[in-house]
């Protein structure tokens, strides 16, 4: 009764990148521009500008080497990367679904731990 899919490589790669899971992501705070992506190695890479810094400019905090997965089913799959200096751990996340509540224009959500303790989010615009 029911016949198999067969779904071609090219167009789950498609639906990953439109699915918000590509291989980078800028998120814009009221204080900070955060881009993670793959550097020339394919390294993850974390990069931070504090304000009134800009993006043409050398970052404030670069972090290479965190890790790069993919949460959620359906329409809440998105991406979440991760990274540690430290003490510290970076993680900045693409708008999957969420018990909190975005505000409009949201696009995902950057969190800090330090010593595996929640300290503060940032909505990503």
């Amino acid at each position: 009764m029911f016949k198999s899919l067969i779904i071609p490589a090219a167009v789950l790669a498609l639906a990953a990148s439109s699915a918000g899971f590509a291989d980078s992501l800028t998120c814009r705070t009221q204080k900070r521009t955060v881009v993670v992506d793959l550097n020339s190695a394919g390294q993850p890479r974390y990069r931070v500008w504090n304000q009134p810094h800009r993006p043409s400019e050398k970052p404030d905090l670069q972090i290479v080497g965190g890790t790069h997965d993919v949460e959620g089913t359906g329409p809440c799959t998105h991406a979440v990367w991760s990274f540690r200096q430290g003490k510290a751990e970076y993680t900045v996340s693409g708008l999957g679904c969420t018990e909190a509540t975005p505000p409009a224009g949201a696009t995902g959500q950057l969190s800090v731990w330090v010593d595996g303790q929640f300290k503060q989010s940032w909505w990503c615009f």
